[in-house]
């Protein structure tokens, strides 16, 4: 699971992940954002947060 948070404050989640696919968030405007990383297991319930990526939109 993803998540991105912009330099604004604003958190959305980003595309369903798996280990097979690769990350994608598509982001909605300039500025940094925060990607946030979460594993798990199994595909539902609880999400152990595991890094960030940080991104610059221009």
């Amino acid at each position: 699971m993803t998540q991105a948070v912009s330099d604004k404050g604003e958190s959305f989640d980003c595309a369903e992940t798996t280990q097979q696919t690769p990350i994608s968030c598509v982001l909605p405007s300039r500025g940094t954002y925060e990607v946030k990383l979460f594993t798990n297991n199994e595909r539902y319930g609880r999400f152990d947060y595991v890094g960030a990526l940080e991104f610059n939109r221009k």
